[in-house]
């Protein structure tokens, strides 16, 4: 009969069970047999590994920096020439020199700063004497410098009243059908004197009056569309329209005539 196997231990044994293996340094060998089982262990083991690696701390930041209107980000380089020229700071920098201390301008400069908004205002249109001289008013302008300035445009024909009239009075007949009234309007508006005005309506008047009852029936037309007027209402209408541009009473009367025998002959077509 077989007998079991003993499974008991010596006391050595159990004072060995649940130590730390031990881990032999480099060019020793492990013990074995009783040196092995009886040695004394003073090897410590390894100490756990982290479970992360921490992160490194990060740097400190620069507060940011506000930029202010009129301020220029960092300071002023003005050394890049060279070294021995250090850029200046704001103590050293001289004091800007203000308005009250520079001395006044001389006439010639007065002169040809009004020379200058002169001809700026200039660029955009033909412009008449008065309409030149209230600009210089407005750009403030010393009244010596704004006589001067307006002596030398006239004298290089850049203001020329009696042009402008031609120019104006033809513009407005051609482009815009006005009659003499309200183009007399719009030049007393600009400031042309009388004397000016009142030679250049009379020619146009004379020469082409049969052209203000032309330019009156063609305003008439494009007004109602080809459309044949319908009883005094639309004749109202018509000469209302007429009158409004500036003609007289009798070119309005002879352009609503005039639009109503037209419209007779294209419905007899």
């Amino acid at each position: 009969m077989i007998s079991a196997p003993d499974f008991g231990s010596s006391p050595a044994d159990d004072d060995d069970w649940g130590a730390a293996p031990t881990h032999p340094e480099a060019g020793e060998t492990p013990a074995s047999g009783a040196e092995g089982a009886g040695a004394n262990h003073d090897w410590d083991p390894a100490p756990p590994l982290p479970l992360g690696i921490p992160k490194a701390p990060k740097a400190e930041r620069r507060p940011k920096q506000v930029k202010r209107r009129g301020e220029r980000r960092g300071p002023r380089s003005a050394a890049k020439s060279s070294d021995d020229a250090p850029g200046l700071g704001a103590e050293d920098r001289p004091p800007r020199e203000s308005k009250a201390d520079r001395p006044p301008p001389t006439a010639e400069e007065r002169l040809q700063l009004a020379l200058k908004h002169a001809y700026r205002y200039l660029a955009k249109r033909d412009r008449t004497v008065a309409e030149v001289r209230a600009h210089l008013v407005k750009r403030e302008t010393d009244p010596a410098s704004l006589e001067a300035a307006v002596a030398e445009l006239l004298e290089l024909r850049y203001l020329d009243d009696a042009r402008y009239v031609q120019r104006y009075v033809e513009d407005r007949r051609r482009l815009d059908g006005w009659g003499p009234v309200r183009i007399t309007q719009g030049l007393r508006k600009m400031g042309i004197d009388p004397p000016l005005i009142e030679p250049a309506i009379a020619a146009v008047s004379a020469e082409s009056e049969d052209d203000d009852v032309t330019l009156a029936t063609d305003l008439v037309h494009r007004r109602f569309n080809r459309r044949p007027l319908d009883g005094d209402k639309d004749r109202q209408k018509a000469l209302r329209a007429v009158v409004s541009k500036g003609h007289t009473l009798d070119v309005a009367y002879a352009a609503v005539r005039a639009y109503e025998e037209r419209c007779a002959a294209d419905a007899d077509r």
